[in-house]
């Protein structure tokens, strides 16, 4: 390819994956012809394109894989380009820097269906940089949470089954309240393997059922956090019979103690 240099410019980027790990060795081209590259140890590759020219198609093989993104040929030197199946959104997770990052980091798809919202894959990840996999071609709210944060909501998130999701940047600023204590007998012992949920009193409150539930360690403790205020019941099941029920009303980022003995 003979290069114009009034009109083409080298695009430079690098390949990572939804974990934020670079992928090296992949083929790299766009969608129509031109140039190839070789992505290197650290991801690196450089395409010929023309620059004005509108978003265009580029596609990477890796290792048998074939993933179609779409990147803009005015895209910045350095470019990070998230390389992902496209039954898969790739997550940033922003916090607060003067608070510690959480060690686990949760979502939840939410696809959109005629009369509202319908619960569906879940998952986590030990870093900010994950992606929630396992989700078919549709509209989805994407809800992500992590340590004593609210949960935020992305929505819409449209995947068409055929090409790579764009890396989602999401901020978790706002710290909720928490609820933690322990399961105990009579008698005080402890009841390791308490299985506890909260119920809202608000209907209209969509919250993660993985994000509301705990299970009660070998000492009976257990803790409940990132919950937006408001009136709860917290349902108790020792296993035996159906679960007990106990009303907890939370304050703005309060933070309750509560021993339960059902």
């Amino acid at each position: 390819m003979v290069a114009d240099a009034a009109t083409d410019r080298v695009m430079r980027g690098k390949l990572e994956d939804g974990d934020a790990r670079p992928i090296a060795g992949a083929r790299v081209r766009f969608e129509g012809g031109g140039d190839e590259a070789i992505s290197g140890p650290d991801g690196g590759f450089g395409l010929r394109t023309v620059a004005g020219r509108a978003a265009q198609v580029l596609r990477v093989s890796d290792r048998g894989r074939e993933a179609r993104l779409v990147v803009s040929s005015d895209a910045p030197e350095g470019v990070r380009v998230v390389v992902v199946p496209p039954d898969a959104v790739p997550f940033r997770v922003l916090t607060p820097a003067n608070a510690p990052v959480p060690t686990r980091f949760g979502w939840q798809a939410l696809a959109h269906v005629a009369g509202g919202l319908e619960a569906g894959a879940l998952g986590d990840g030990p870093a900010p940089r994950f992606a929630a996999r396992g989700l078919a071609a549709g509209t989805y709210a994407l809800v992500v949470w992590a340590g004593p944060f609210l949960p935020t909501v992305v929505d819409p998130v449209t995947l068409d089954g055929t090409t790579s999701s764009g890396l989602v940047t999401v901020e978790l600023m706002r710290r909720g309240a928490s609820v933690a204590g322990r399961v105990l007998t009579p008698t005080g012992a402890p009841r390791p393997g308490t299985r506890l949920s909260l119920r809202p009193e608000d209907a209209t409150l969509m919250l993660p059922a993985a994000r509301t539930a705990a299970v009660a360690d070998a000492g009976g403790r257990w803790r409940i956090e990132g919950l937006p205020a408001g009136r709860y019941t917290v349902l108790v099941d020792v296993g035996q019979g159906p679960p007990s029920e106990h009303a907890l009303h939370l304050l703005e980022r309060e933070e309750r103690a509560l021993d339960l003995v059902p």
